[in-house]
């Protein structure tokens, strides 16, 4: 009974602090960090556990999500960046986004712990200062009823779509087929799931 008041007590200190929409039945437990200007949605069923959020952008979550521990850090002068969560969707604890753009998380995906989703990279030149040059950005997106094994990385414009499996500790930088099976660094095909 008392955990259950603290947690109501730390949803609407959250929900009022950082003007977070919140859904029906969510809850925010743990530690809420937001910096800069972040709107946040919240559909209904849906519990937060330890959240960190820097730079500018909008995130919105499905219902019946579970969201251990996150770290999400946006483009801190573009507020063009946006991260979509669908329905019955698990994140696991230490995950990490870097977003400057898009990313789409369809319903019943699953991402173990420790796995980073980084949807940008620092341009290079030759006898230029890497730091003045700026990004590349291209949109991440993954698809209904994925599982990402744990530390792996997915990076820019990589598309994992339905139903398929990426093992622990792989590296996703590209388009991935349905419903198969993908491992290693790079990642490849291992086998087609019937």
């Amino acid at each position: 009974m008392l955990k259950k008041a603290i947690l109501l007590i730390n949803t609407l200190f959250y929900k009022l602090k950082y003007k977070i929409t919140l859904g029906e039945k969510s809850f925010i437990g743990g530690k809420v960090i937001i910096r800069n200007s972040v709107i946040l949605n919240i559909k209904k069923n849906s519990y937060i556990n330890n959240l960190e959020i820097k730079g500018v952008g909008t995130i919105t979550i499905g219902s019946n999500c579970n969201i251990e521990d996150l770290f999400i850090n946006f483009n801190h002068k573009d507020s063009n960046s946006n991260i979509k969560i669908g329905n019955n969707v698990y994140i696991g604890k230490g995950t990490k986004f870097i977003i400057f753009g898009k990313l789409s998380i369809m319903d019943n995906t699953l991402i173990a712990p420790d796995v980073s989703i980084i949807d940008n990279d620092h341009i290079i030149a030759k006898n230029k200062k890497t730091i003045d040059l700026g990004v590349n950005i291209k949109d991440i997106e993954i698809g209904t009823n994925v599982w990402i094994g744990t530390k792996s990385t997915i990076l820019k414009s990589s598309k994992i779509k339905d139903g398929s499996v990426i093992g622990a500790m792989s590296l996703v930088n590209s388009c991935l087929d349905k419903s198969a099976i993908y491992a290693g660094i790079p990642v490849k095909k291992i086998k087609d799931i019937n």
